[in-house]
Protein backbone atom coordinates (compact mmCIF):
# COMPACT_ATOMS: atom_id res chain seq x y z
CA UNK A 1 0.00 0.00 0.00
CA UNK A 2 1.13 3.64 -0.17
CA UNK A 3 1.51 3.65 3.38
CA UNK A 4 4.67 0.98 3.42
CA UNK A 5 6.46 2.82 -0.08
CA UNK A 6 9.87 4.32 1.65
CA UNK A 7 11.26 7.00 -0.64
CA UNK A 8 14.53 8.00 -0.54
CA UNK A 9 15.74 11.82 0.51
CA UNK A 10 15.35 14.20 -1.75
CA UNK A 11 19.09 15.31 -2.28
CA UNK A 12 19.31 11.10 -2.82
CA UNK A 13 16.68 11.38 -5.28
CA UNK A 14 18.45 14.47 -7.46
CA UNK A 15 21.82 12.68 -7.38
CA UNK A 16 20.53 9.83 -8.65
CA UNK A 17 17.94 11.76 -11.61
CA UNK A 18 21.40 13.18 -12.52
CA UNK A 19 23.66 10.18 -12.41
CA UNK A 20 20.19 8.48 -14.74
CA UNK A 21 19.83 11.46 -17.04
CA UNK A 22 16.47 11.25 -16.07
CA UNK A 23 13.49 13.31 -14.99
CA UNK A 24 13.20 13.85 -11.44
CA UNK A 25 9.82 13.48 -11.43
CA UNK A 26 9.93 10.14 -12.85
CA UNK A 27 11.95 8.72 -10.46
CA UNK A 28 9.39 10.30 -7.89
CA UNK A 29 6.18 9.63 -9.82
CA UNK A 30 6.84 6.97 -12.35
CA UNK A 31 5.41 10.02 -14.82
CA UNK A 32 7.12 10.37 -18.09
CA UNK A 33 7.88 14.13 -18.96
CA UNK A 34 6.59 15.09 -22.41
CA UNK A 35 5.25 18.55 -22.37
CA UNK A 36 6.13 22.10 -22.75
CA UNK A 37 4.74 22.96 -19.72
CA UNK A 38 2.86 21.47 -16.99
CA UNK A 39 -0.56 23.01 -14.86
CA UNK A 40 -1.37 22.17 -11.67
CA UNK A 41 -4.63 23.81 -10.33
CA UNK A 42 -5.45 24.43 -6.63
CA UNK A 43 -6.64 21.14 -5.13
CA UNK A 44 -5.23 18.53 -7.85
CA UNK A 45 -3.24 15.81 -6.72
CA UNK A 46 0.01 14.57 -7.88
CA UNK A 47 2.05 11.50 -6.88
CA UNK A 48 2.94 11.91 -3.04
CA UNK A 49 6.03 10.04 -1.76
CA UNK A 50 6.96 9.87 1.50
CA UNK A 51 10.39 9.46 2.95
CA UNK A 52 11.32 7.87 6.48
CA UNK A 53 13.84 8.89 9.06
CA UNK A 54 17.14 7.49 8.60
CA UNK A 55 15.52 4.87 11.54
CA UNK A 56 12.58 4.18 9.22
CA UNK A 57 10.45 4.41 11.98
CA UNK A 58 8.02 7.66 10.66
CA UNK A 59 7.90 9.95 7.54
CA UNK A 60 9.70 12.88 8.22
CA UNK A 61 7.91 14.56 5.36
CA UNK A 62 5.38 13.76 2.55
CA UNK A 63 6.21 15.63 -1.35
CA UNK A 64 3.84 16.39 -4.15
CA UNK A 65 5.62 17.38 -7.36
CA UNK A 66 3.46 20.23 -8.94
CA UNK A 67 5.09 19.61 -12.52
CA UNK A 68 5.77 16.14 -13.35
CA UNK A 69 5.27 16.82 -17.58
CA UNK A 70 7.63 18.68 -18.33
CA UNK A 71 10.62 17.00 -20.20
CA UNK A 72 14.02 18.34 -19.98
CA UNK A 73 13.96 20.51 -17.17
CA UNK A 74 16.12 20.85 -14.46
CA UNK A 75 13.97 22.19 -11.64
CA UNK A 76 11.53 20.66 -9.39
CA UNK A 77 8.75 22.04 -7.62
CA UNK A 78 7.15 19.95 -4.85
CA UNK A 79 4.64 20.73 -2.27
CA UNK A 80 6.76 19.19 0.99
CA UNK A 81 4.82 18.28 4.29
CA UNK A 82 7.51 18.79 6.87
CA UNK A 83 7.35 16.54 10.50
CA UNK A 84 9.65 16.60 12.86
CA UNK A 85 12.88 15.48 12.88
CA UNK A 86 14.61 16.07 15.95
CA UNK A 87 18.60 14.57 15.26
CA UNK A 88 18.30 14.04 12.07
CA UNK A 89 21.26 13.88 8.92
CA UNK A 90 21.93 16.91 7.34
CA UNK A 91 21.85 16.67 3.86
CA UNK A 92 24.60 17.54 1.16
CA UNK A 93 24.08 17.21 -2.69
CA UNK A 94 24.42 19.43 -5.74
CA UNK A 95 22.37 22.39 -6.63
CA UNK A 96 20.47 24.64 -5.28
CA UNK A 97 17.24 25.13 -3.34
CA UNK A 98 14.61 27.54 -2.81
CA UNK A 99 12.32 27.11 0.75
CA UNK A 100 8.64 29.33 0.72
CA UNK A 101 6.52 28.41 4.23
CA UNK A 102 3.07 28.03 3.47
CA UNK A 103 2.09 26.83 7.19
CA UNK A 104 3.51 26.47 10.50
CA UNK A 105 7.19 26.65 11.65
CA UNK A 106 10.15 25.45 10.02
CA UNK A 107 13.46 24.86 12.02
CA UNK A 108 16.57 25.10 9.11
CA UNK A 109 20.11 24.62 9.57
CA UNK A 110 22.22 25.73 6.73
CA UNK A 111 25.93 24.73 7.89
CA UNK A 112 26.32 26.02 11.45
CA UNK A 113 23.49 28.53 11.43
CA UNK A 114 20.15 27.69 12.47
CA UNK A 115 16.93 29.51 12.43
CA UNK A 116 12.93 29.31 12.49
CA UNK A 117 11.16 30.02 9.39
CA UNK A 118 7.21 31.27 9.65
CA UNK A 119 5.11 31.57 6.94
CA UNK A 120 5.63 33.70 4.55
CA UNK A 121 9.22 33.83 5.06
CA UNK A 122 11.69 32.06 2.38
CA UNK A 123 15.15 30.49 1.91
CA UNK A 124 17.59 30.34 -0.94
CA UNK A 125 21.12 28.19 -0.45
CA UNK A 126 23.21 26.05 -2.08
CA UNK A 127 22.51 22.59 -1.41
CA UNK A 128 25.99 21.51 -1.03
CA UNK A 129 26.04 23.62 1.68
CA UNK A 130 24.93 20.89 4.63
CA UNK A 131 21.30 21.53 5.20
CA UNK A 132 18.45 19.98 7.20
CA UNK A 133 15.11 21.22 7.18
CA UNK A 134 11.76 19.93 9.41
CA UNK A 135 9.04 21.32 11.34
CA UNK A 136 10.12 22.90 14.70
CA UNK A 137 6.89 21.29 16.45
CA UNK A 138 3.78 19.12 14.62
CA UNK A 139 3.62 19.35 10.69
CA UNK A 140 4.53 22.41 8.57
CA UNK A 141 4.09 22.68 4.70
CA UNK A 142 6.37 24.63 2.32
CA UNK A 143 6.99 24.64 -1.45
CA UNK A 144 10.34 24.14 -2.48
CA UNK A 145 12.27 24.42 -6.02
CA UNK A 146 15.10 22.31 -5.83
CA UNK A 147 17.41 22.76 -9.10
CA UNK A 148 19.84 19.85 -9.94
CA UNK A 149 21.55 21.02 -12.65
Amino acid sequence: SEDDEMQPPLGTIIRLSKALDRSLARLVSGEQGGKLYSLTRRGESKAISRSTTAKGQRAAYRYMSLAPEVDGRHMEALMVQLEENPGGELSVHDGEEFIYVLEGTVAMQIGEDRFDLDPGDSVYYLSTTPHLIAAKQGQATIMAVLYGQ
